[in-house]
C-alpha cells in the first residue's frame, strides 16, 4: 500500500482505461483528489499514475483515496 503522506495531492494523475478492445485511455485530472472523485464514474480502470511515477493497481488507488477522504474530514 502506498503511503498516503507520500502522496502529492496537487499532483497531475493520469487514469488508464481500458476499451473493449483492451486499448487504453487517458484521463487527466490535475489533481490526485480531482482523479478520486472521477474514479467512481470510469469503467475498466487499470492503471493510476501519480506525477508520472509507477502505476498504483486500481485498487490501492481507491483505498488510497478512501484515507485521503478521512483525513480531510479530520482537518476541516
Amino acid at each position: 500500500m502506498i503511503d498516503p503522506s507520500d502522496v502529492n495531492r496537487d499532483a497531475e494523475t493520469i487514469v488508464l482505461t481500458l476499451d473493449n478492445n483492451l486499448a487504453s485511455t487517458e484521463h487527466k485530472y490535475p489533481t490526485v483528489d480531482q482523479a478520486c472523485m472521477a474514479i467512481p464514474q470510469l469503467r475498466d480502470v487499470s492503471r493510476i499514475y501519480i506525477n508520472g511515477d509507477t502505476p498504483i493497481e486500481a485498487t490501492e488507488f481507491v483505498q488510497l483515496c478512501a484515507i485521503l477522504d478521512k483525513g480531510t474530514a479530520v482537518r476541516s
